[in-house]
């Protein structure tokens, strides 16, 4: 009788804990249907979505958007390269031209008003001679037209191109002085220019030994205006502005001192 008792509690205590271990069907009924979604909260405090499982057991996690980088309203960089230094300018080696200077420098016909020989009777122009600077140069139809230089060794001819010159009077005149003292000495350095004779007495500024054109070495007269240039040589000169010494000038009469 009691192992009866005791085989009935065995079997009604198991029956209980087969009932109890069974899942309801409130655990089984699905939490929402795949495929649908809804609004969740994401961690920034953001509005996300959060779909069903595919086995209608839960939500999946709440899927957030990335935000995008805000804008602070900042000015774009317009700014452009840093400022270059120029590069210096680069220097050609040419000189701009040298104003004329001396008593018959010129720039229009006008200049010539004032600087021409009295006894030039056809007046004078401003023109370019063989050394590219502007003087005033007698005008002429014949020799007579043309003034007296104040070198009493040097007659003055008129050229083909109706300008008084120097060259022109030694074609009408070819026979030389009868000395030829007053011509330019030779050198061999500075020194033979500072002995007696071999500059002229109206050279005011002195000589310098300066290689010639035919590559003789002369004691040729320094000069800042064609004033200094000597008259007592048989060659009419004027001052070469850029040189710094006289040169010849086969342009015509220089005026006579004022």
């Amino acid at each position: 009788m009691n192992t009866i008792r005791i085989c009935g509690i065995c079997w009604l205590s198991t029956l209980c804990l087969v009932v109890a271990c069974t899942p309801s069907d409130a655990d089984t009924a699905p939490v929402c249907t795949a495929g649908d979604t809804q609004s969740c909260v994401c961690t920034n405090g953001a509005s996300g979505e959060q779909a069903c499982a595919d086995d209608d057991s839960t939500w999946l996690p709440c899927e957030c958007a990335i935000p995008e980088p805000q804008d602070v309203g900042g000015q774009p960089d317009t700014a452009g390269p840093p400022d270059v230094p120029l590069p210096p300018p680069v220097d050609t080696g040419t000189k701009p031209p040298t104003p004329p200077t001396g008593n018959n420098a010129c720039e229009v016909d006008a200049d010539c008003e004032s600087k021409c020989p009295s006894d030039a009777t056809m007046g004078c122009k401003c023109m370019t001679n063989q050394q590219g600077v502007k003087r005033c140069m007698a005008q002429c139809e014949t020799a007579d037209d043309c003034p007296t230089h104040k070198n009493p060794e040097i007659t003055l001819g008129c050229n083909p191109n109706g300008v008084c010159t120097k060259k022109a009077g030694e074609e009408q005149n070819p026979d030389p002085p009868e000395e030829n003292a007053s011509v330019l000495a030779n050198c061999q350095n500075q020194v033979d220019c500072q002995e007696d004779g071999a500059c002229p007495t109206d050279a005011p500024i002195g000589c310098s030994c300066i290689e010639t054109k035919n590559g003789n070495q002369k004691c040729i007269p320094l000069c800042d205006v064609d004033s200094d240039c000597p008259s007592s040589l048989s060659i009419d000169m004027v001052c070469g502005t850029d040189e710094g010494h006289c040169i010849p000038d086969n342009s015509g009469a220089r005026p006579g001192p004022d």
